[in-house]
């Protein structure tokens, strides 16, 4: 089951916003319902924005199988992407809370896998995770 971050959001009353303290909790409520996904023998693919190494880490100890993959990009990919138009008026200081412009995003130093999303085709992608799952 997907546990897509921004389609969680949208299924609670109490939005949460984008600083620091709401994707911490962001996170735990996530972490919540992979736990819940989990006990119905069904497995969790979880995709979020995980900024922080604590919050990683706990999720780690806490998930049986729990298994990281870091998309990692270079921001001039980040910003051509940017479907949400976040990072250049974060840049120009019109917007706040984006991870990896006023919030640093502390880049994963255990991961399962690293993918650079910036130099491989989503479909490359996808075949690196199922050889290293199978």
């Amino acid at each position: 089951m997907l546990l897509d971050g921004d389609e969680i959001r949208a299924v609670f009353e109490n939005q949460l916003g984008y600083d620091a303290a709401s994707r911490r909790k962001q996170t735990a409520r996530v972490l919540r319902l992979a736990r819940w996904v989990l006990r119905q023998d069904i497995i969790p693919v979880v995709a979020i924005i995980h900024p922080f190494a604590d919050d990683r880490a706990t999720c780690r100890d806490s998930l049986p199988g729990y298994f990281e993959v870091y998309l990692k990009c270079d921001m001039k990919e980040r910003i051509r992407r940017d479907t949400k138009k976040l990072y250049l008026p974060a840049m120009a200081g019109e917007k706040r809370h984006v991870v990896g412009v006023d919030i640093a995003y502390e880049e994963p130093d255990r991961t399962d896998l690293t993918l650079e999303s910036d130099r491989l085709t989503p479909e490359q992608s996808l075949d690196e995770v199922w050889r290293r799952l199978t």
